[in-house]
């Protein structure tokens, strides 16, 4: 389980915190957070979606999607988003590809990853 939240912190700023349960909310961790959003307000709308040996932080704001392979200590760039803005919605496939609903490439639409780490467009919105 994730979470995200605003809130000033003890010096008067306002801070984003981002955290996690492995116990289905009993016990809350709070983890590095990655890229602030470039917005005038600083909202940040990520997701996280939880795949097998990482954690891919996903925007609709076209912030950069990243991942961690290290529980949220540390965050990287993903090559295979650099093309992709504003993601609505990403799964994870039974065969560990990604589909994903996002701008690519001036094209809008349902796309998957293919076995280089590319997004190939399924469906096309317009």
């Amino acid at each position: 389980m994730f979470f995200e939240t605003n809130y000033l912190n003890s010096a008067g700023f306002n801070k984003i915190g981002f955290y996690f349960s492995k116990d289905g909310g009993l016990n809350w961790t709070e983890f590095s957070p990655f890229h602030q959003s470039s917005t005038e307000n600083n909202y940040n709308d990520r997701n996280i979606l939880v795949t097998k040996d990482r954690w891919i932080a996903y925007s609709y704001l076209s912030d950069p999607t990243v991942f961690s392979e290290d529980e949220g200590k540390t965050w990287q760039l993903d090559p295979m988003f650099v093309a992709c803005d504003h993601i609505t919605q990403m799964a994870l496939l039974p065969d560990n590809r990604l589909l994903i609903s996002c701008q690519s490439k001036n094209e809008f639409g349902v796309f998957v990853s293919n076995s280089n780490n590319e997004l190939e467009l399924l469906y096309p919105v317009f």
